[in-house]
């Protein structure tokens, strides 16, 4: 396959709107049925509970990123301030830790004024 080729595939597949429209994509290149393409994630056949336990659907995709990225801040948060956090010296919710380490009133972001959120967003920027 030439690199064109290849280009296009990816392109292709990258916009694919639903899983059928990838699978057609690479059925119609002669992937999908060829076992000699395909291989298990890093090598290990018992990796399906890594790749499958993905949100199936964009939204909650996203949604997990948003989540994903608050937790590692306010991880972050608890190692700058020695705290390990499945320790029982962290916080217990996010509201809490929010409220620990930002100062926060009650946690809520919604007890800040729009200059307070957009300060706080520029030391992660």
């Amino acid at each position: 396959m030439e690199n064109k080729q290849v280009k296009k595939l990816c392109i292709d597949l990258a916009m694919a709107e639903s899983e059928d429209e990838a699978i057609s994509i690479l059925k119609n290149n002669g992937f999908w049925d060829k076992l000699d393409y395909w291989k298990d994630y890093d090598n290990n056949p018992n990796n399906f509970s890594t790749i499958g336990n993905q949100q199936s659907n964009a939204d909650s995709a996203l949604v997990e990123k948003i989540i994903n990225s608050v937790d590692a801040i306010l991880m972050r948060e608890c190692y700058r301030k020695g705290i390990n956090p499945s320790d029982s010296q962290a916080p217990k919710s996010i509201l809490e830790a929010l409220s620990r380490f930002f100062g926060i009133f009650d946690g809520k972001l919604s007890n800040m004024d729009a200059k307070e959120r957009t300060d706080i967003a520029k030391i992660y920027y």
